[in-house]
C-alpha cells in the first residue's frame, strides 16, 4: 500500500486543494428550553429515571424525564476556542433530536453515540469535532448505532478522527482506530447541511467516513452509508483509510455506500513520501482569504502556487519537523504577505493559523547633514498594530535601530513612517531599511543609502606674512586623501594651486607656508581637502602681503689719527640709529683730554659724551686728543661693583687732594657700612663718610652693598641711641630718627628734660624734628607746615604743638615707654600715621627718645635690569571698591591730594613723575582703597592691584616692563633648561640673588615665587644629574655677583649638600637655606625671611599638590601676600603660629572644599578673629576652571597673560616671578585655552604673552589662540 502512493506523493501535495469544497457558517437565534452550552462540562444523554431521557450537564445538573420526541440543543459559548468537554448519547435510546450549534470540541471521543440509538442530527453554524491525538472517531458511530443529518441542516460539521499515535486512527464519522482491529462504522445517513469527514492518521489510517483503523488486525468495517443530499467531503487518514469505506489494516472489511444525491467528494489519504523519500504529513492552514489564488514558501525555500478552499484553508503535505523546532509557512496573496508556523507532527493533526504580515517600504532619505538624516518609509500594518523601526550603520549589517515617529501604527492602509538620526559621521554613505513587526512576525523593506554632506574646513587662517610668503594654520583634517592650498588674486576668485615651501602638503598636516608671492599684493586663499569627513573647500582667507624689504644702508665707523693713546670702536659698521661703543685706552702717563672726543659725519664734528653715540645716517669719523697726566698725579680708578655704582671727582689728583665720591646703590640696594675703602696697592684704608684725602699713589675704591628689606607694606621697627648734658633750663638729651623700614639713622633729635615737684618728667623739643624724612638721595628733608602734624599718646591725650614749634611732652614717670603717635591733617578731618615718637624713663630717671617713621617713598624699577626707572608719570586713582562708594568717592578718578610743601620729590602732587632715582611718594587719605597706574615711553603700563589704605602710610615699590608685543615661548629641553631660558629672557644685567629649588618636586618650592620678587631674583631648578647642575652653576657663574646672595628652598634631601658645596667651590658664600622639618615648616621659613609687616593678607593653598599653589603665585609675588600650606581638613602648628603672628587683615584660601575643606576656614576664624566676609575662597571645578577663577578675582591690570601646562609643577613655578615682574597672572592649560579663558582674555586687550615650556607641554594650538587674542 505504501508502495502504491509514493510515486504519487509530489502530485497530491501539490493538487490535493483544489479538490476540498468549503461551507460558509451560518449563526441562528436558539429558543430550544432544552439548550445545553458545552463549553460549561460535558454532556451526558442517558434513559430517564422514570421515562424518556436524562439529560446530564454543567458541574452536575440534570434534566431527567424528557421526552425522547424532544429536541436538545447543544451549544457553544466560547467557539473559538475549542473545548475538551464531550457529549455522550448512551445505548438503547431511541431516537433522539439533536441539534449542534456553532460547538468546537478537541479531545478524546468529543462525540458519541451508543450502541441500538438512532441520532437526527441538525447542523447549525460551524461545527468542530477533533479528537486529536486519541484513537476515538470525530463523531462516533460504533456498529448497531445510527446517524442521520437532517435535510433542515444549514450549517457544516467538521469531524476528524484521532490521530492514533503509532496506532490505528479513528474514522473523522464511523468506528474508532484500535491496537488490533479498527471499530466498525454503524448506519449513517446524510440529507443536508456540510459535513467534512478526515479519518485520524496513523500507521493504519481511519476512513473519512466509515471503519476505523486497525494497527495489527482488520480495518473497520465501513458500514452502512447513504447520501441523500448536502455537501459530503470525505478524506481518509494518512495510512490507508478510506474516504468512504473501511479502515485501514492487515485485513479490509468492506462497508455499502448509496449515493442518492447531493454532492459528494471521497479521497483516501495515502502514505506520502516526498523526493528526498521523507514521508509526508497533511498541514491544514486557517486564517486566510476564501478561494483565494496565492503562492507560499516553506522555511525560506522555492515558491510554489495553490489556492485555498471557502472556508479560507490551505492544505499543504510537509515533512515532520525535527525535534524542537518550528516551520514557517510565508504565504503571498494580492500583495498581502501571511506568515503561518508551527511544528508538524507525524502523529497528531497539523493544523497551522495564518496571520498577516506588515507591508513595509524603505523610501528615500531626506534633510541629509553632515551629522544626520531623516530615514522614510511606508507601512501597511493590515489591522495588525505593528511596531517600526529603521535599522541603519555603514553596512548591510546595520548595527544601529532607530524608532519610528510613528509606532505602532494600525489599520489597512498604507502610512508614511520616518525617524530623524544624528551621531552620523560626515562624508560617509549610509545603510538603512525600515522594519515593521507584529504578531505575525517582521517584515524589512529594502536596503537604500544615503551619504552625508562632508564638513569642510572652517578655521583655516593666516599667522604670518611676508613680502613673498604666507603662512597658514587649520585643524588636522580627518580621512582627507588630499590637501593643496589654493590662491586668487583677492576678489577674483580664479583658483589655482600654490606652490609651499614643503611641496606636497601631507593629508595630516596642520600648518604650510605659501611661496612666490608678489609684494604689496591682495591674495585670496583656501584649504582644498578630498576624501574624508571634511573634504570641500575651507573658508577663504584674504592677506595683503607686506611690500617690499628696504634694505638699510650701512655706513662705516672710523678712527681718525690719534697720538698719545687708542680708540676702537664697536661695531665698526652699522645702519642709522646703531649704538657705538668705543674703547678709550691712553698710553702710560696719559690721559683724553676732556672735551676732545668727538665724531665728525663728513660736515660737522659732533661731542662725544661718554664713551658711545648714535650712529648718525652717514660714515663718520672718531677723533681725540690724549694729554700727559701731570708729575705726581695719581689715578682714582673704581673697582668691581654689584648693587651700585660709585663715581669719583675728580678721577686724578696729586697727593692731598679731596677726592668726592658720589655713590648710588641700585633700587632696593643700601651701602653695607664699613665696606667703603680704598686700595694704594698694598694696604685697603676704610673712607669715612664720603670723601677721603688723596694718597701719593694710585688707589683703586671698592664697596658692598646690601638688599634693603623690601615690602609692600612697611612701617615700624628700628633702635634709639641717646645721650645727655645739663643745662640751666634742665637737662639736654639727644636721640634719632630711624627709618622704619630700614632702620638706617635719618637724623638726630634734641629735647630738654626737667622734673615736676612730683618727680615725673617733661620733655621738650622742637616738633620739626620728628617729622624729617629721608630723601631717595640719602639726604633729610622736614615738613614745612607743621601746623598740620599731631602727637597723640596711646592713651588717646592730644599733645599740643606751641607757637614757636615745641611739643612738651609731660608727666612722664620713672620706669614707662610713652609712645605717641604722629599724623598728619589731609583736610576733612582726615589724618594718616607718620610714625611713632616713643619716650622711655628708666627706673634711675634715664631719659631715651626715639622716633620711628614710616618710609613714604615708593621706588619704580626697570623689571630686567632692576635700575631705576626715571620720569614715569604716576597717577593715583580712587578704586572701584564697595568702601569707597559708601564714602562718596567716585571710582577712577584721580585723587585730589592736598599739596605739602617739603615732601619731596614732588610735594604730593598728583599725578607725579618719579625722580633720577626711581622714588615718588603720595600722602593719601586713610581707610581708602586707591591703584596706581604708571606710564613711560617704551614701558608697557603699569596698573597696580587695589592698595588699601587704614591709618599708616603704604609704601609701594613696583616694576615696569618695557615694552613688547606678541607671544614669546621661553622654553628648553627640560625643565632645568625651561627655568634657565625663563631667567635669562626676565634678566638682563647682573643679578644679586638667586633661589633655587628642587626640579624634581613641588612641596619646598610652592612657597618660593613671593621670596624671589621681593629679592628681584630668578627662580632656578635643580636636578639630580651632574649634568644639570653644571647648567645651573654655569648660569651663577656669568650673571650672579660674587658677593652675590644664594637662597636654597628645602633641606638636603631636595637639594643636596653636594650641590650646595659646588656652589661655595665657584666662590659664591652667601647661601642661605630655608628647609624645614616638611613642606609646612619649609613654607613657614619662607614666610619669616618675607619680613612682612603685621596685618598683610595671606594665601593658604592646598600642601599636597601643586595647582592651587601656583595659580596664585604671580598675584601674591606681587601683592608679597605670604603663601602658607596647608592639608584638607587641618593646619600645621608653624603655619597657625605664622598667621597668628602676622595677624593678617584678609586670609584667600585657593581651591574647593575638596582639596581645603570649611574646618581650615573654621580654623582660620579662631586664629585670626577675622569674620568671614574677610575670608575668601577662591575655586573652580578643577585644577584649571581654578586659576582662571584666581586671574578673574584678582584682574591683575597688565596688558600680558602667562600660560603654563597644569599637568606639572616646574614651567609655571620658573615662571611665576617672570609673570609677576610683568604685572600678569599665570593661568594653567591643558591642550587648549578653553572658551571661559579665551573670553577673559579678549576683555584684558592683550599685547604680549609668555608661554612656559616646550610645544610637549603647551602645545602649538594655544600659542596660535593667543597669536589670534593679540592680533599678532
Amino acid at each position: 500500500m505504501r508502495n502504491k502512493y509514493a510515486a504519487l506523493a509530489m502530485v497530491v501535495a501539490l493538487c490535493f486543494l483544489t479538490f476540498l469544497p468549503g461551507y460558509t457558517p451560518n449563526a441562528m437565534a436558539n429558543t430550544n428550553p432544552y439548550t445545553y452550552d458545552i463549553s460549561q462540562g460535558n454532556i451526558i444523554i442517558s434513559a430517564g429515571t422514570t421515562s424518556g431521557i436524562k439529560v446530564s450537564y454543567g458541574s452536575g445538573q440534570a434534566d431527567d424525564n424528557i421526552t425522547t420526541s424532544q429536541a436538545i440543543t447543544i451549544t457553544d459559548s466560547s467557539p473559538s476556542t475549542p473545548t475538551a468537554n464531550i457529549v455522550y448519547v448512551n445505548r438503547s435510546l431511541g431516537t433522539l433530536n439533536i441539534t449542534l450549534e456553532n460547538v468546537n470540541i478537541s479531545g478524546n471521543q468529543p462525540f458519541s453515540i451508543g450502541y441500538e440509538t438512532n441520532v437526527d442530527l441538525t447542523l447549525v453554524g460551524q461545527n468542530t469535532l477533533n479528537a486529536g491525538s486519541g484513537l476515538s472517531s470525530g463523531l462516533l458511530i460504533g456498529s448497531g448505532s445510527t446517524l442521520e443529518v437532517t435535510a433542515a441542516s444549514t450549517g457544516s460539521l467538521t469531524a476528524i478522527g484521532g490521530s492514533g499515535g503509532g496506532s490505528g486512527g479513528g474514522a473523522g464519522i464511523g468506528g474508532a482506530g484500535n491496537y488490533y482491529d479498527g471499530g466498525d462504522c454503524g448506519t449513517v445517513t446524510i440529507n443536508g447541511g456540510t459535513v467534512t469527514a478526515i479519518g485520524g492518521s496513523g500507521s493504519y489510517g481511519g476512513a473519512g467516513i466509515g471503519g476505523g483503523g486497525g494497527e495489527s488486525g482488520n480495518g473497520g468495517n465501513g458500514g452502512a452509508v447513504t447520501i441523500n443530499g448536502g455537501t459530503v467531503t470525505a478524506i481518509g487518514g494518512s495510512g490507508g483509510g478510506a474516504g468512504i469505506g473501511s479502515g485501514a489494516g492487515y485485513f479490509i472489511s468492506k462497508g455499502t455506500l448509496t449515493i442518492n444525491g447531493g454532492s459528494v467528494k471521497a479521497s483516501s489519504q495515502p502514505y506520502v513520501y516526498n523526493s528526498s523519500n521523507n514521508q509526508e504529513y497533511l498541514v491544514t492552514i486557517s486564517g486566510l482569504p476564501a478561494s483565494a489564488g496565492m503562492s507560499y514558501s516553506v522555511n525560506g525555500g522555492s515558491s510554489f502556487s495553490c489556492s485555498t478552499d471557502n472556508n479560507g484553508k490551505l492544505y499543504l503535505w510537509l515533512p515532520q519537523t525535527a525535534v524542537s523546532a518550528t516551520d514557517t509557512v510565508l504565504i503571498t496573496t494580492s500583495g498581502t504577505r501571511y506568515l503561518a508556523s508551527g511544528a508538524v507532527s507525524a502523529t497528531s493533526a497539523n493544523n497551522f493559523t495564518a496571520k498577516v504580515l506588515p507591508a513595509a517600504t524603505t523610501n528615500t532619505a531626506t534633510n541629509v547633514t553632515s551629522s544626520g538624516a531623516t530615514l522614510n518609509g511606508t507601512i501597511n500594518a493590515h489591522g495588525d498594530s505593528t511596531t517600526v523601526t529603521f535599522d541603519y550603520g555603514t553596512s548591510t549589517s546595520y548595527g544601529s535601530t532607530a524608532p519610528a515617529s510613528l509606532s505602532p501604527v494600525t489599520g489597512s492602509t498604507d502610512t508614511a513612517v520616518s525617524a530623524a538620526i544624528t551621531g552620523l559621521q560626515p562624508n560617509m554613505t549610509y545603510h538603512y531599511r525600515v522594519e515593521g513587526v507584529n504578531s505575525g512576525g517582521t517584515t524589512d523593506g529594502s536596503d537604500e543609502t544615503f551619504t552625508t554632506d562632508a564638513v569642510p574646513i572652517s578655521d583655516f587662517a593666516t599667522t604670518a606674512k611676508t613680502s613673498s610668503t604666507a603662512a597658514f594654520t587649520w585643524t588636522a583634517a580627518s580621512g582627507a586623501t588630499g590637501v593643496i592650498i589654493q590662491q586668487s588674486p583677492s576678489g577674483a576668485n580664479t583658483w589655482t594651486t600654490a606652490s609651499t615651501t614643503s611641496g606636497a602638503i601631507a593629508v595630516d598636516a596642520t600648518t604650510a607656508t605659501v611661496t612666490g608671492l608678489s609684494p604689496a599684493t591682495g591674495y585670496d586663499f583656501r584649504l582644498m581637502m578630498t576624501g574624508g569627513v571634511n573634504a570641500g573647500n575651507s573658508n577663504s582667507v584674504t592677506v595683503t602681503t607686506d611690500p617690499a624689504p628696504v634694505v638699510p644702508t650701512t655706513y662705516s665707523v672710523t678712527i681718525g689719527s690719534l697720538t698719545g693713546g687708542s680708540i676702537t670702536a664697536n661695531p665698526t659698521s652699522a645702519t642709522s640709529g646703531t649704538a657705538i661703543n668705543l674703547t678709550i685706552t691712553p698710553n702710560a702717563g696719559m690721559k683724553l683730554t676732556p672735551g676732545t672726543l668727538k665724531y665728525n659725519d663728513g660736515t660737522t664734528d659732533y661731542p662725544i659724551s661718554g664713551t658711545s653715540f648714535t650712529m648718525p645716517a652717514a660714515s663718520v669719523t672718531v677723533s681725540a686728543q690724549f694729554e700727559q697726566i701731570p708729575a705726581n698725579s695719581y689715578t682714582v680708578s673704581i673697582g668691581s661693583l654689584t648693587g651700585g655704582s660709585i663715581t669719583a671727582n675728580p678721577t686724578s689728583a696729586t697727593s692731598g687732594t679731596a677726592i668726592n665720591l658720589t655713590i648710588t646703590p641700585n633700587a632696593g640696594m643700601k651701602l653695607t657700612p664699613g665696606t667703603l675703602k680704598y686700595n694704594d696697592g698694598t694696604t685697603d684704608y676704610p673712607i669715612s663718610g664720603t670723601s677721603f684725602t688723596m694718597p701719593a699713589a694710585s688707589v683703586i675704591i671698592s664697596a658692598v652693598f646690601e638688599a634693603i628689606p623690601d615690602s609692600t607694606h612697611e612701617g615700624g621697627g628700628g633702635g634709639f641711641s641717646g645721650g645727655g648734658s645739663t643745662s640751666g633750663g634742665g637737662t639736654t638729651i639727644t636721640g634719632n630718627v630711624i627709618n622704619g623700614t630700614t632702620g638706617a639713622v635719618v637724623s638726630n633729635l634734641t629735647g630738654t628734660v626737667t622734673t615736676d615737684s612730683n618727680g615725673n618728667y617733661t620733655v621738650s623739643m622742637k616738633a620739626a624734628q620728628t617729622v624729617t624724612f629721608q630723601q631717595p638721595d640719602g639726604t633729610s628733608s622736614p615738613l614745612s607746615d607743621l601746623s598740620k602734624v599731631s602727637y597723640v599718646s596711646l592713651g588717646g591725650s592730644p599733645v599740643t604743638v606751641s607757637a614757636d614749634g615745641t611739643i612738651n611732652l609731660q608727666n612722664l614717670a620713672k620706669g614707662t615707654d610713652n609712645q605717641y603717635k604722629i599724623t598728619y591733617d589731609l583736610g576733612n578731618g582726615q589724618t594718616l600715621t607718620l610714625g611713632t615718637l616713643e619716650v622711655i624713663v628708666s627706673k634711675d630717671g634715664t631719659v631715651s627718645l626715639k622716633c620711628s617713621l614710616i618710609d613714604p617713598y615708593g621706588i619704580i624699577t626697570d623689571a630686567a635690569t632692576g635700575k631705576p626707572i626715571v620720569g614715569a608719570k604716576v597717577t593715583l586713582y580712587y578704586a572701584n571698591t564697595d568702601r569707597n562708594k559708601a564714602n562718596g568717592k567716585t571710582p577712577d578718578t584721580v585723587v585730589s591730594l592736598p599739596g605739602i610743601d617739603g615732601f619731596k620729590p614732588n610735594n604730593n602732587q598728583d599725578p607725579q613723575t618719579s625722580d633720577t632715582y626711581g622714588a615718588y611718594g603720595f600722602m593719601v587719605f586713610p581707610t581708602t582703597d586707591y591703584y596706581l597706574v604708571a606710564t613711560k615711553d617704551g614701558y608697557n603700563q603699569y596698573t597696580s592691584p587695589t592698595i588699601s589704605v587704614e591709618q599708616d602710610i603704604v609704601k609701594w615699590n613696583f616694576k615696569m616692563n618695557q615694552t613688547s608685543l606678541g607671544v614669546i615661548r621661553l622654553a628648553g629641553q627640560s625643565r632645568v633648561d625651561t627655568a634657565l631660558a625663563i631667567a635669562i629672557a626676565e634678566y638682563t644685567g647682573q643679578i644679586s640673588n638667586v633661589v633655587l629649588a628642587t626640579a624634581d618636586n613641588y612641596p619646598d618650592a610652592l612657597s618660593g615665587s613671593v621670596l624671589a620678587y621681593k629679592l628681584n631674583a630668578p627662580i632656578l631648578l635643580v636636578g639630580s644629574s651632574e649634568a644639570d647642575q653644571a647648567k645651573v652653576l654655569d648660569y651663577m657663574k656669568a650673571n650672579l655677583d660674587p658677593s652675590g646672595n644664594v637662597y636654597i628652598l628645602g633641606g638636603t634631601a631636595v637639594v643636596s649638600a653636594d650641590m650646595e658645596a659646588k656652589i661655595k667651590a665657584d666662590g659664591f658664600k652667601q647661601i642661605t637655606r630655608l628647609g624645614g622639618t616638611d613642606r609646612y615648616d619649609t613654607c613657614d621659613k619662607i614666610a619669616d625671611q618675607l619680613q612682612v609687616k603685621n596685618g598683610t593678607p595671606v594665601v593658604l593653598a592646598y600642601g599636597e599638590n601643586y595647582p592651587d599653589a601656583l595659580s596664585i603665585s604671580s598675584m601674591a609675588a606681587e601683592m608679597q601676600y605670604p603663601i602658607l600650606l596647608v592639608q584638607k581638613d587641618g593646619i600645621d602648628d608653624a603655619v597657625k603660629n605664622e598667621i597668628a603672628a602676622i595677624k593678617p587683615s584678609k586670609v584667600y584660601i585657593i581651591g574647593g572644599e575638596g582639596v581645603i575643606s570649611s574646618t581650615v576656614e573654621s580654623q582660620i576664624e579662631q586664629i585670626t578673629t577675622l569674620d568671614k566676609t574677610n575670608i575668601v575662597r577662591i575655586a573652580g571645578q578643577d585644577r584649571y576652571d581654578t586659576s582662571l577663577a584666581v586671574a578673574q578675582y584678582f584682574n591683575l591690570a597688565g596688558q600680558s597673560v602667562c600660560i603654563a601646562t597644569g599637568n606639572n609643577f616646574s614651567d609655571a613655578l620658573a615662571g611665576s616671578v617672570y609673570a609677576a615682574n610683568h604685572n600678569a597672572s599665570i593661568i594653567l592649560a591643558d591642550g587648549s585655552l578653553s572658551d571661559q579663558v579665551v573670553n577673559y582674555l579678549k576683555s584684558k586687550n592683550l599685547t604680549g604673552a609668555a608661554i612656559f615650556g616646550g610645544e610637549a607641554v603647551a602645545n602649538k594650538g594655544i600659542e596660535q589662540q593667543l597669536s589670534q587674542l593679540i592680533g599678532k
